[in-house]
């Protein structure tokens, strides 16, 4: 029976865009990795799709890497025992071949759009287009302005955390979960992953597929660097670990972390993103500052809330840019280069 793992590799950030895809897999590791360009509206992510749903019935686990700006389409996905991944390589993700035929391979779907009609369209894309990046820098603002609150709350928790409780927490952790094995002279590989995204839609979390027959550890309250000090101990042990990144605070802060040879994973469950499957451990905190807080969380709330709002419009705009595309696209033939390269990937299982 396959499996289903679903998540991101981008997410839009307090900085813009932030992109993990070359966390996905190294290209020393994969067999395949394909590069799938073409303007919106082109079928890149119902070509991946179709990919996904011919492959999962065989048995395979896949990986569905969704969209941050659009929850319901697929910036890639992974077929993991058989190291083959495909990828949105259009803006913003940007993943071109690396060794070029030995690992990658592009597909072009734009050689399957009518370029004249196309360019008939031309002020009409420009402008959209335009207009898509400008709503999608004033989300950013939005959000950026939301971290500052989310700053303030951190700077609070600090004060009121017990870093000793803390400490005692990750050295349980090593000694019940670690101990048995040595320190190795080859560190554990890390992939760097979103497990959420604020998207148009709002805040979307599927912790189920991740966790899935896992034992999982659910952090309450405020975790610090907890989780960073857990997987740096893993990987101390030669453990690989997949680390799962706050989109706040895209390159520093874990929310949570999977060791999936012990299938050991740690999830940090707040309003935002909530779990309940697992083993309970709740930091305590200290009383104070109850006003601050309060007050920097409702404005966190309302930037976020305003932040979904722009990234819904971005949307629109894009569905938009779409009505260019789809008209002119023969969709006939990208359907029968999907089969192909369906047919490519079934005969290197």
């Amino acid at each position: 029976m396959s499996n289903e793992k679903h998540f991101y590799l981008g997410a839009n950030t307090p900085y813009g865009f932030f992109s993990y895809y070359d966390s996905i897999v190294s290209q020393q590791e994969a067999r395949k990795i394909y590069c799938i360009k073409g303007g919106p509206g082109t079928g890149k992510s119902s070509f991946m799709r179709k990919i996904a749903d011919k492959i999962l019935p065989l048995g395979y686990d896949v990986e569905f890497i969704h969209c941050s700006s659009d929850d319901d389409s697929l910036d890639g996905i992974y077929v993991r025992r058989l190291k083959i991944a495909l990828l949105d390589g259009t803006s913003p993700h940007i993943v071109d071949p690396k060794n070029p035929g030995a690992v990658d391979k592009i597909i072009n779907l734009g050689e399957f759009w009518d370029e004249e009609k196309m360019c008939a369209e031309r002020q009409g894309i420009i402008d959209t287009n335009r207009e898509i990046g400008e709503t999608f820098a004033r989300a950013y603002k939005y959000l950026a302005a939301a971290k500052a609150f989310g700053d303030d709350m951190t700077v609070i928790n600090e004060k009121l955390c017990d870093r000793y409780e803390r400490n005692l927490y990750v050295d349980k952790i090593i000694n019940d979960e670690l101990s048995h094995l040595c320190i190795c002279p080859v560190t554990g590989n890390e992939r760097k992953l979103f497990a959420s995204a604020i998207t148009p839609s709002g805040l979307k979390f599927r912790p189920e597929t991740l966790f899935d027959g896992y034992r999982v550890k659910i952090l309450r309250g405020y975790t610090g660097n907890v989780l960073s000090e857990i997987s740096d101990a893993a990987a101390k042990r030669g453990l690989d670990t997949e680390k799962f990144y706050c989109v706040t605070e895209p390159a520093k802060k874990c929310e949570h972390l999977l060791i999936p040879h012990l299938k050991l994973a740690f999830c940090t469950d707040n309003e935002f993103h909530n779990y309940s499957n697992g083993e309970v451990y709740e930091f305590s905190k200290k009383d104070g500052y109850r006003e601050e807080y309060a007050y920097d969380m409702q404005m966190y709330k309302n930037l976020l809330n305003k932040t979904v709002e722009t990234l819904s419009h971005a949307k629109k705009l894009h569905d938009d840019l779409e009505k260019f595309y789809i008209p002119n696209m023969n969709f006939k033939k990208i359907m029968s280069l999907c089969e192909k390269t369906i047919k490519q990937i079934l005969e290197m299982a």
